[in-house]
């Protein structure tokens, strides 16, 4: 089991100060709330599904609050924009709105023409909405097999990219590039399904012959396909 708390070497002298908590994330949580923060007791009922190797960081409300930390985070972000042409989110909704707009805002100073891609998951298409305007994300990452049925998997096909019935071939083809039914999607071809800490659930690859049945689907949408090889 993964600890809910990392501690720092001077976590001896004072476990209070150097006692930090893990960053996760939670089952149907509102990502405009900040799980960490009070009255959230959401690591007293171990609802959080944590990482081990990364924790919160206090950001406050704006710059004011942590001085350091907001002008340490920016500095390294828009130095990333100068080397890169774009960037992964992470867990973005676990990550603040307004942090986020405010570090991307000033990446785009130095690099307008930034791509941004985001593994988001809050639950609505409303909200991811909401997120995809205010971060102006160009992309959000979706697995690609990790539908329940095949008719949950062609309804995802159908939503990201395809805008048409799944068999009419022709009219994909002719029409590629043109439907776009919301906000572009980056198909995540190798993403492991977690499990979320159900029972039952346990974190797991795809069988392999699941990948080569679904596959083919995966090709048909607009959308870009990524894998830990390369980006399609």
């Amino acid at each position: 089991m993964e600890p809910y708390f990392t501690r720092l070497p001077e976590a001896k002298a004072d476990p209070l100060k150097y006692s930090l908590a893990n960053n996760g994330w939670i089952w149907n949580a509102d990502p405009l709330k900040n799980f960490a923060l009070p009255p959230s007791k959401a690591y007293l009922r171990r609802e959080v599904i944590v990482w081990g190797d990364c924790v919160k960081l206090r950001y406050g409300s704006g710059p004011e609050d942590n001085p350091w930390l907001w002008d340490y985070m920016i500095k390294y972000a828009t130095t990333l924009a100068r080397a890169f042409q774009g960037f992964r989110i992470d867990n973005c909704h676990s990550t603040p709105l307004h942090v986020g707009v405010r570090i991307l805002d000033a990446a785009r100073v130095v690099n307008p023409n930034l791509y941004v891609c985001a593994e988001l998951f809050t639950g609505s298409e409303e909200m991811d909405l909401l997120f995809v305007s205010r971060l102006g994300l160009n992309s959000l990452v979706r697995e690609a097999g990790n539908a329940w049925d095949p008719k949950e998997f062609s309804r995802l096909l159908y939503r990201h990219g395809v805008g048409k019935p799944l068999g009419q071939f022709p009219h994909i083809l002719s029409d590629r590039g043109v439907h776009r039914p919301i906000a572009g999607r980056l198909y995540d071809l190798k993403r492991r399904f977690d499990g979320g800490g159900v029972p039952g659930r346990e974190r797991r690859t795809p069988p392999t012959h699941r990948k080569g049945a679904v596959s083919p689907g995966r090709g048909y949408p607009t959308q870009r396909l990524r894998s830990t090889r390369a980006v399609l």
